[in-house]
């Protein structure tokens, strides 16, 4: 087997190339936006304000952030690395502000609250103390289970989430 001849660096960069391990932040940001994109560039992806996780295991969050997809609209998104979160807007936002403290009552009590305000829906699953956030037509529709404990922690940081979207 013969050895292979290594090739010598180069040190002739252009100047506004970019390395390929670096990414577009890395980049100097007077330049367009086509020039500041790069492999590593998703703007399919969420610029996060916050994130928080309302159980100790980490596998259930809620996070505010601008979707570059969506024009950067501030939305809520909640879910769990199983399974696709959802996201919803200002106008959802409220009407969960609205009915979470009567359905941890409800919770607690062993009874039933359902609320619907067109595409968002919330009911509880008593037996499991759970509730069932759902948002979507029948085809496309997510929903989220949250316990009744990551409920109580979610109406103490509910305000927040609430000043992060204003």
């Amino acid at each position: 087997m013969s050895a292979r001849k290594r090739r010598a660096p180069t040190d002739a960069q252009d100047d506004n190339s970019v390395p390929p391990c670096t990414d577009a932040l890395d980049r100097d940001i007077t330049g367009s936006y086509t020039e500041a994109t790069s492999l590593l560039f998703d703007p399919n992806r969420v610029l996060l304000i916050r994130v928080f996780f309302l159980d100790p295991d980490k596998t259930r969050y809620i996070s505010v952030g601008y979707y570059p997809s969506r024009n950067y609209q501030p939305l809520v998104e909640i879910g769990s690395p199983k399974q696709n979160p959802i996201l919803f807007t200002d106008h959802h936002m409220t009407t969960l502000t609205e009915h979470l403290t009567a359905q941890v009552d409800s919770l607690w009590r062993d009874e039933f609250y359902n609320v619907r305000d067109g595409e968002f829906s919330m009911h509880s699953a008593t037996p499991y103390k759970t509730v069932i956030l759902a948002l979507g037509e029948k085809k496309n529709r997510k929903s989220a289970f949250l316990k009744l404990q990551e409920l109580r922690y979610l109406t103490y940081i509910f305000p927040i989430v609430q000043n992060q979207l204003a």
